[in-house]
């Protein structure tokens, strides 16, 4: 009789659930109580062909099944009877008003604890971030680009016109050596012609070479003065950079620290263009050393597009994360609105959708944190390089000076 009791049990469970699924539609609580109460995959199945169903089969609600030990089978059988794939939630009807067209998807909390991790193709079709561009607080390391362009313009401006100048007073001391050379074989000659007393022909030559020196004594004079001029420039030149270039780092790094952090914003960008930069390396051989300097610039150019590629992925994560979290959140509001309208009738469900609700925008703080995060670490990194980089500045500035110098006194120039 016990084991008679103990059969009955699940057909006795099934025939209420029959009865009682007559005025409402089959959803995964009406699956799980059948799990729950040991009937098999057969029955299960049987009961969700014949009846209608109601199912959330987003991929969080089949995990949640998942984990409370539903069978694959009876997990595929739920998508057969919902005509869908898995891969997203079916339409939610009010139970509470078969007329009402009105759908809604079960909010699914973000963790707290990881970076929301999306896949790019998951994306709404709404969503076009061009990689072209530079998307929500990463926009304003786009202005490094533009402002080392500008450095390098700036400073090889100042090169090309000390390089003139020195190429100009150089070529005049090459045509007084040449001179020189000319004058001192032709005196030799006429020195070496006989024995005699020197002519008034010798002496007057003579008076030109020594005339020739002085003159080419004084054109290099000249470049060292206009090369002490050039240093001079430089090493002003130099702290105008530094100076430049720090107060340009940390205007950045403000900027990306005070950027609204709601995704919204995120989806119009700015063009990032690539650099196209010709730097004329055929100065005189004095300033070669000052060449180091526009290549620096080139190299904290190509730094900063990498930056730009590499984070614009993060932000690109968090618009789509922000325009799943929209998708839930609409329908929620909207069925909240319908519920309103009948409050006494509704209360329960109302209560519920608030809580959803609520979920949701839970969500989507935990995403602004997320993008606060960012700001900060992105912010931070270009903190560090406004430190970082009035120390190398200050390095190789103070390396190309010395060079510099020394090629001017040595007169190695010539």
């Amino acid at each position: 009789m016990k084991r008679l009791f103990l059969i009955l049990i699940p057909w006795l469970f099934l025939m209420n659930m029959i009865s009682a699924q007559s005025s409402d539609t089959l959803t995964n609580s009406s699956v799980l109580k059948m799990v729950n109460a040991k009937l098999s995959d057969e029955l299960i199945i049987d009961v969700i062909r014949s009846s209608s169903v109601n199912f959330d089969l987003s991929s969080d609600a089949v995990d949640d099944l998942t984990r409370q030990n539903v069978p694959k089978l009876v997990i595929e059988a739920m998508k057969n009877a919902s005509g869908t794939e898995g891969n997203k939630a079916t339409a939610r009807t009010d139970p509470k008003d078969s007329g009402s067209s009105e759908t809604a998807k079960e909010p699914v909390a973000i963790d707290a604890e990881a970076r929301p991790k999306v896949n790019a193709g998951t994306a709404p079709s709404t969503i076009s971030l061009d990689e072209n561009e530079a998307f929500g607080y990463v926009k304003p390391v786009v202005d490094l680009i533009s402002f080392h362009e500008k450095e390098i313009e700036r400073f090889m401006n100042s090169v090309d016109e000390w390089s003139r100048h020195i190429n100009d007073l150089t070529s005049s001391a090459k045509r007084l050596e040449e001179e020189i050379s000319i004058t001192e074989k032709k005196l030799m000659d006429l020195k070496n012609a006989d024995s005699k007393a020197y002519t008034d022909n010798i002496l007057a030559i003579r008076k030109k070479l020594n005339e020739q020196r002085e003159a080419l004594e004084k054109a290099r004079e000249e470049i060292v003065r206009a090369g002490d001029k050039s240093v001079s420039e430089l090493e002003k030149l130099s702290s105008e950079s530094i100076k430049s270039a720090a107060n340009k780092y940390n205007s950045v790094s403000q900027s990306i620290k005070s950027f609204d952090s709601d995704p919204a914003g995120f989806v119009k960008g700015v063009p990032v263009k690539k650099a196209t930069l010709s730097i004329d390396e055929n100065v005189n051989r004095c300033f070669t050393p000052a060449l180091e300097i526009p290549a620096w610039h080139k190299n904290k150019i190509v730094e900063a597009e990498k930056v730009i590629k590499q984070w614009n992925e993060r932000v690109k994560e968090a618009v789509i994360k922000a325009g799943e979290i929209e998708d839930k959140m609409a329908p929620l509001k909207q069925k909240l609105s319908d519920y309103q309208a009948d409050q006494k009738r509704y209360k329960n469900e109302i209560a519920t959708v608030k809580k959803q609700i609520s979920a949701v925008e839970k969500e989507k703080k935990s995403l602004i944190g997320f993008i606060e995060d960012d700001t900060k670490e992105l912010s931070g990194f270009y903190k560090q390089e406004n430190s970082d980089i009035q120390k190398i500045l200050n390095q190789r500035f103070a390396d190309i000076i010395e060079n510099i110098n020394y090629a001017f006194k040595t007169n190695s120039i010539l």
